[in-house]
């Protein structure tokens, strides 16, 4: 049986699964009622025009979900931009600051009202150049809603109650009409995504459309870029690259200063941050309640078995103005295997990392060509935080256990993201009834469905970790971790610095990470979400698709390697899962990041641990 929280939701789901009119539960029949019900469910989508009221934003918002609603669309929504904006007094407005405007003076209304106006400023360039250059600035609005909502009481702060993203906007400059938007609606758990150009308001969706993808015509546009359904933050955890909290962004002060009526107070990347870690919370428990009542098991486990997001993270190194790189701790976890497995990295130091930077001719597009690193060394992509979270919660409400989703990372496991292998395997998952979501029947049912597949396989590694009852994936990790040590072998590499040819002796095993780096940032570039050149290095490798570290070598190879059933586990050395990351004898603990012994921390605790 799944838990109780999983149990209430799915209560809670006749009500819940689509978006409601009303700010509470109860639900009104009658003529020209947008309330009316169809048995116990509400829901405003499937309600006849007659039934919908009318609003000034009639013929303004126009349905871009791919729902085909052709007329009344704002009196069917619920989240505090609709409730106070687009159905309320006599007027439709268009553009950003008309709709701040009318938002920022609406009185309480139904339950609904808003405050703390805040805004964080975001910029690839301004930092690196300390400069003013451009920005985009993320404006975040608390609202109060009456509605009970989706998430369990005492489950932890609630997200903001709307979001506007402007784009290309400069400090001494208008703030543009153009404004995309993301409204949280309390009573059923999901985002609602708007934009609009300054003449009309597209809806684009919420949440659960979000995981139908993209439509055609523009419609649910917004879902190339939210795959999830919920918020996103490409670099969600300390040190930031682009955002503000552990650096100043030239400009961004005198950019909220000069609009303060619109943009409010200046935050940072910390406040950025605690917003998308909630909404992501709260969105993940609607997320999980919606695709049980759909019954398409594949999907409820997608993201244990494929990437769907992902993250940017930073090392946690000194800002030296990006002319050289500064590395000298390199993350296996999160770069290389999923840090659910465990945690490790490789020492070196940065002189090393500057000239392998340099030999590989790593530079950032549209910087200048001094600039070949970030402000924070080591830019890497590591799994998405929200997907991690979601299987925090498939585990937490008993449809799997750790043992099941160590044996599915296992599979492939030097391939953290973008494993072809172990993604393929979702079509091993059967169709299950909701009765019999748990470890037991799932693993079962994978079972059968992998008969008896190709010795060496993806199919048979995955067969023989679920038909192991001891979880290896510790020892597993290990024992990579020490082959990795023990490579030791250097490799001569020329490069160009200060005007002179110079050769250095490097470990191979770092310029084979360096490769694994590379081909990741290559693969990330193809999401949508990474809009813009600058947001990481590239360089001039030509590393080839599918390229991975050999799973028990720690060599680099193409190929997939099983290893079931290979090493024994060691459980007298248990992993300490309070940790998000074990540093080596070179480097100490910092946040929730590893530094050089040499350098000075700054951050506060977190979850990094000494080894």
């Amino acid at each position: 049986m799944i838990g109780s929280a999983a149990l209430m939701l799915r209560m809670k789901l006749p009500l819940l699964l689509s978006l409601l009119l009303g700010a509470t539960a109860a639900c009104s029949s009658g003529p020209n009622s947008a309330d009316s019900c169809d048995g116990d469910k509400c829901d405003a989508f499937d309600l006849p025009e007659s039934e919908i009221e009318a609003t000034p934003c009639d013929g303004v918002l126009v349905d871009k979900s791919g729902r085909g609603i052709q007329g009344k669309l704002a009196g069917r929504l619920t989240d505090p931009l609709a409730k106070l904006v687009f159905r309320s007094g006599d007027d439709c407005p268009v553009g950003f600051r008309d709709i701040m405007e009318k938002l920022t003076k609406a009185p309480e209304t139904d339950g609904f009202s808003c405050d703390n106006l805040r805004t964080m400023v975001v910029s690839e360039t301004a930092q690196a150049l300390q400069q003013e250059t451009n920005y985009r600035a993320v404006t975040a609005l608390d609202c109060e809603q009456p509605a009970e909502g989706i998430v369990p009481p005492g489950f932890g702060s609630q997200p903001p109650g709307i979001l506007f993203s402007l784009f290309g906007v400069r400090a001494g400059d208008d703030l543009p009409d153009s404004v995309e938007l993301i409204a949280f609606d309390k009573s059923t758990g999901v985002f609602n995504y708007y934009e609009t150009d300054g003449r009309e308001i597209n809806f684009f969706g919420n949440s659960k459309d979000m995981l139908k993808g993209t439509g055609s015509a523009g419609d649910r546009r917004c879902a190339a870029c939210h795959t999830g359904g919920g918020l996103v933050m490409k670099e969600l955890a300390s040190p930031w690259v682009h955002w503000e909290g552990d650096t100043d962004t030239p400009g961004a002060d005198d950019l909220i200063a000069n609009n303060e009526d619109l943009l409010g107070d200046h935050s940072d990347g910390i406040d950025m941050e605690d917003i998308v870690r909630a909404s992501n919370d709260s969105w993940n428990q609607a997320r999980l309640a919606t695709l049980i009542e759909q019954g398409n098991t594949q999907e409820i486990l997608r993201p244990l078995f494929c990437t769907v997001e992902v993250n940017l993270e930073s090392a946690n190194s000194f800002d030296d103005g990006t002319s050289k790189g500064t590395a000298d701790f390199f993350n296996l976890s999160g770069t290389v295997y999923n840090n659910r497995l465990g945690f490790g990295g490789l020492n070196g130091n940065s002189e090393e990392y500057d000239a392998i930077l340099r030999a590989n001719g790593q530079t950032i597009e549209g910087l200048p060509g001094e600039h070949i690193d970030t402000v924070f060394s080591l830019t890497t992509v590591v799994p998405g935080e929200a997907d991690q979270n979601y299987i925090n919660l498939l585990v937490e409400e008993g449809i799997i256990d750790t043992n099941l989703a160590n044996d599915v990372l296992s599979v492939d496991f030097t391939r953290a993201i973008f494993s072809e292998d172990r993604c393929e395997l979702l079509n091993f998952v059967p169709t299950i009834e909701e009765d019999d979501l748990n470890p037991k029947t799932i693993t079962e049912a994978i079972l059968a469905e992998l008969g008896s597949p190709a010795t060496g396989s993806p199919a048979d590694e995955l067969k023989k970790n679920l038909e192991n009852e001891e979880d290896q994936s510790q020892a597993l990790v290990s024992a990579f971790d020490e082959a990795c040590e023990d490579r030791t072998e250097t490799e001569s590499i020329t490069f160009s610095k200060d005007g002179s040819s110079q050769t250095m002796d490097v470990p191979s095993v770092l310029r084979d990470y360096m490769r694994v780096v590379s081909l990741n940032r290559r693969e990330a570039t193809n999401l949508s979400v990474f809009e813009f050149p600058q947001t990481m290095p590239t360089d001039s490798q030509s590393v080839a698709s599918g390229t991975r570290f050999h799973p028990t070598t720690c060599e680099l190879t193409r190929e997939f390697v099983p290893v079931a059933n290979t090493v024994p586990s060691d459980p007298a050395d248990p992993i300490d899962e309070s940790c998000c990351r074990i540093c080596g004898p070179n480097s100490q603990a910092c946040g929730d990041s590893c530094i050089s012994l040499d350098n000075t921390c700054s951050q506060p605790t977190g979850c990094a641990c000494e080894g």
